[in-house]
């Protein structure tokens, strides 16, 4: 689904949600420098569940896996659950972002298991930066140009 209309050329905007302040700002210059794109946010679930009903929208979600509150798996069910809100916009944007799983926790079998739960990419940290543009280019280009 595309993102909410911005000027011609504008970059797209990603919401990254990390518990951490250090990995989102290490997130935020990657994403920044390396791959093109305006970067919001976020420092748990419930913080980015609120920059979404809040009307906020963006063209892909990197989500941490392991943070106090919502985890990530609960928040990104929580986003796909929207799908079945009675605004129309807010149903097709919740059931059509990438959220794209973000961890440490780098087990054998993990990526499978994001992607089987509902994510759409995965992301092992620290981040190596071609997977993170293969999963901009995929994920992010893609969204923005349908």
């Amino acid at each position: 689904m595309p993102p909410p209309a911005e000027e011609p050329n504008a970059p797209a905007t990603v919401l990254v949600v990390d518990d951490t302040p250090l990995n989102l700002l290490v997130a935020r210059g990657l994403l920044e420098r390396r791959c093109g794109v305006v970067v919001d946010g976020a420092g748990g679930g419930e913080e980015a569940l609120a920059k979404i009903a809040s009307g906020k929208r963006y063209a892909a979600i990197f989500m941490d896996q392991l943070m106090p509150g919502l985890d990530g798996v609960e928040t990104m069910q929580k986003i796909r659950a929207l799908s079945a809100s009675p605004d129309a916009e807010l149903a097709t944007y919740a059931g059509g972002v990438p959220i794209i799983a973000l961890t440490a926790d780098t087990t054998a079998g993990n990526e499978a298991t994001f992607i089987r739960r509902g994510f759409q990419g995965f992301l092992s940290k620290p981040i190596n930066i071609k997977t993170l543009t293969d999963l901009v280019d995929k994920w992010v280009r893609k969204t923005i140009n349908n």
